[in-house]
């Protein structure tokens, strides 16, 4: 559209016609009034519609805050203690005690701090996806191969209850994936399995081919949970640590990392359990085409 034109759509047909002059000022100010009103509107909306969205992102970050020190000053301290309880022992009562009792005290100090490690490790990691920091860095990745990683790193877990991590993969499950991400998931969905299992239990981790991706299903006889506790197990305002069968801690946050983690990763996480039966948790990731 010209200039010309634009004038001959937008002055109305008065200023043509040789209205008198203060007329025509009252009469094009009326009508030219309703589309500025209309504009200055819009914009006072756009501009509180960015302050709803950044509000609303600081109360979240707000959240994460309140939760990060949650976790500092509860669920990492009984860990903590346990630690220091026993040192303590060794640092006095070691020239008292046998080979064997030392033994046995230096492989409980080692487990705790293992299992803090994956607390912390789970904080951390937490964190960086609050703040926007995840690296990824997707590759060809043998699953075979990192499932069983992850099973010869917790074996001393599920061998402390007396519970069998039963591995059956499908050959050649070869993903498109973050080694380190996906491998967090794996770790956290079994340490969660051992942990609500009871003594003497198995675990299994399933994988498979599944069209254009591959799926990994982790399953146990545990616990379970409730319709209550599966509604609002992704919430970040409410997540829940819940003491495992041998009364292990936790920060509550596995779960929620492992469902951002595999969405990351281009898949898709489910939950499937039932109170006092068992959980069994699938996600899946995209398989490596050449």
């Amino acid at each position: 559209m010209s200039v010309l034109q634009w004038v001959l759509f937008v002055v109305p047909p008065f200023l043509q016609k040789g209205i008198e002059p203060h007329a025509l000022w009252l009469d094009y100010g009326l009508w030219i009034l309703p589309p500025v009103l209309l504009g200055l509107l819009f914009i006072q909306y756009r501009r509180h519609r960015k302050l709803s969205a950044e509000v609303k992102q600081l109360r979240k970050l707000n959240e994460a805050k309140d939760r990060f020190f949650s976790i500092l000053g509860h669920d990492l301290k009984s860990p903590f203690n346990s630690l220091m309880g026993l040192s303590e022992m060794l640092t006095l009562h070691a020239d008292g005690m046998d080979m064997d009792q030392i033994v046995s005290y230096s492989q409980i100090i080692h487990q705790n701090t293992r299992r803090l490690f994956m607390l912390v490790e789970n904080l951390l990691q937490w964190s960086r996806t609050q703040s926007g920091k995840t690296r990824f860095n997707p590759e060809r990745l043998d699953l075979n191969m990192l499932a069983g990683n992850v099973v010869n790193l917790l074996r001393l877990n599920a061998q402390e209850k007396d519970i069998v991590i039963s591995l059956k993969m499908e050959p050649e499950l070869i993903a498109w994936g973050d080694a380190d991400l996906l491998g967090s998931v794996i770790r956290n969905l079994l340490s969660n399995s051992i942990k609500f299992s009871s003594v003497g239990s198995v675990v299994q981790i399933i994988g498979k081919h599944l069209n254009d991706f591959n799926e990994i299903v982790v399953s146990d006889t545990g616990v379970g949970m409730s319709r209550e506790q599966l509604s609002s197990l992704f919430l970040l305002e409410n997540p829940r640590s819940t003491p495992g069968t041998l009364n292990e801690s936790g920060t509550g946050l596995g779960l929620l990392l492992c469902k951002e983690f595999v969405e990351i990763n281009k898949g898709s996480l489910q939950v499937n359990s039932i109170a006092e039966k068992g959980t069994q948790v699938r996600f899946t990731v995209p398989s490596f085409s050449q």
